[in-house]
């Protein structure tokens, strides 16, 4: 969930990758910097540990970064 689709716990799910353990999501994101965080058992968010992290204006505790550049 993220800024990107209003923090909807339905807008962007995730599916898993065959028997990776990998989970993977696609979507359009506008250009600009955008916070985000995964959601985890439907109630708690954590921050991606393999990206930026920020203090999220938008819930209490730490959400991950996406920079999305103009093509």
């Amino acid at each position: 969930v993220g800024d990107f689709n209003g923090w909807d716990p339905n807008a962007t799910p995730m599916e898993r990758v065959g028997t990776s353990g990998f989970w993977s999501a696609t979507l359009l994101a506008r250009p600009g910097r955008h916070s985000y965080a995964f959601l985890v058992d439907g109630t708690t968010l954590m921050a991606d540990p393999r990206a930026p992290r920020v203090k999220s204006a938008d819930f209490d505790g730490d959400a991950s970064v996406l920079m999305v550049r103009t093509p």
